[in-house]
């Protein structure tokens, strides 16, 4: 695991500075993943030390955080304040 985390951080500075890329690889690791369960590859160490499919999951953790941090500075807008009201 610890050297999952490792090539994880080797690999950030690569890819997310480049928007594209990113998309490109986040893309390409589900759909390794996807082709990975398909052909049985659903236990250990497939699922969750295997490289090539958690480097998606890495990826939208750190788009989710980009996107949080254009948007916590913001005001909530009307449709935003709508959909929180009906919500609850």
């Amino acid at each position: 695991m610890l050297g999952l985390q490792m090539a994880f951080y080797l690999l950030t500075p690569l890819l997310l500075p480049r928007p594209r890329l990113c998309v490109a690889v986040l893309a390409l690791s589900f759909a390794a993943r996807a082709a990975g369960w398909r052909a049985g590859l659903s236990a250990d160490p497939w699922t969750h030390r295997f490289l090539p499919f958690e480097l998606g999951v890495f990826l939208l953790g750190a788009a989710s955080y980009q996107l949080y941090a254009r948007l916590r500075d913001r005001r909530p807008g009307a449709l935003a304040r709508r959909a929180v009201g009906w919500a609850a």
